[in-house]
């Protein structure tokens, strides 16, 4: 389907692939969603800038006046013109905090990830919502073979086929501020599912809602829910998995966060020391 879209098949293939989708309910409806979100990524859209920024920058500003003293303060006018200048260029580069870390002050990364444009509509229609947060997002399609270079700083897997039977459809590489990320749509027949990923960071935003700790299978992680959906994050040093279902509780959810979440499960194994089925 998305060589289909990308105008990427053989004049041969084309007239296969429509004469399949001419009786194939399923791949009409999702021949016309792959298009509405097409349209949707085509249409350029202004980040929302992130509340708390205006004093992140001004504290930042001040520690580096603190650190680095100088005969000639900024004057209010220019500093307000500086703070100005920041916001417009966070906005430019998405949800970015300017944000202290281990890694050094004054470091740009992405501190925040608004999940609440996912949930907020995802009992209604759970594309339509995947569509928003890859438009907030920059998104851009990308194929499967090409994850790993993309995103090659994280630790993850999209395999075509999940446990339990959900197959991948579509990857979207992501802009997370100065990070890179992927969300992966799958489906079961008719059941929706989507696979986050996104680097991990030391403040995670769910918006209003309230996230729970979990525990599934061997992982710990967090679990944030709106009716039978749940958006469950299972975090290593690196990478933030996320998997977005209406599994609940299901035992089925443990082999899948296991499936894209290889090197978590490992790790929570080994430091519990953990066996299989506990």
């Amino acid at each position: 389907m998305g060589a289909y879209l990308d105008g990427e098949l053989s004049a041969e293939d084309r007239r296969v692939v429509e004469a399949h989708v001419a009786e194939c309910a399923g791949c009409q409806a999702e021949l016309k969603t792959e298009h509405a979100i097409a349209a949707e990524l085509s249409i350029p859209t202004s980040a929302k800038v992130p509340d708390g920024l205006w004093e992140a920058i001004e504290d930042e500003l001040d520690a580096q006046r603190r650190a680095q003293p100088s005969e000639n303060p900024v004057r209010p006018g220019l500093r307000r013109f500086a703070i100005a200048a920041g916001i417009i260029l966070a906005a430019v580069a998405g949800t970015a905090l300017f944000a202290r870390s281990e890694r050094g002050a004054g470091e740009a990364r992405a501190s925040s990830i608004n999940f609440d444009v996912l949930l907020d509509s995802i009992s209604f229609d759970p594309d339509k919502a995947l569509k928003k947060f890859l438009v907030l997002y920059g998104a851009k399609e990308i194929r499967a073979f090409q994850v790993s270079d993309y995103a090659s700083d994280l630790n993850f897997a999209l395999p075509d086929l999940l446990p339990g039977g959900f197959r991948l459809l579509r990857v979207y590489g992501l802009r997370f501020g100065d990070g890179v990320g992927l969300a992966a749509r799958y489906a079961r027949g008719e059941e929706f599912l989507a696979v986050l990923v996104h680097p991990a960071v030391y403040k995670e935003d769910y918006g209003t809602r309230k996230d729970h700790s979990c525990v599934i299978g061997k992982h710990r992680g967090q679990k944030t829910c709106v009716g039978p959906w749940s958006l469950v994050h299972v975090t290593d040093s690196t990478t933030c998995h996320c998997v977005l279902s209406r599994l609940g509780d299901s035992p089925e959810l443990a082999p899948i966060l296991e499936a894209v979440a290889p090197s978590s499960a490992d790790a929570y194994a080994q430091h519990h020391d953990v066996g299989d089925g506990h």
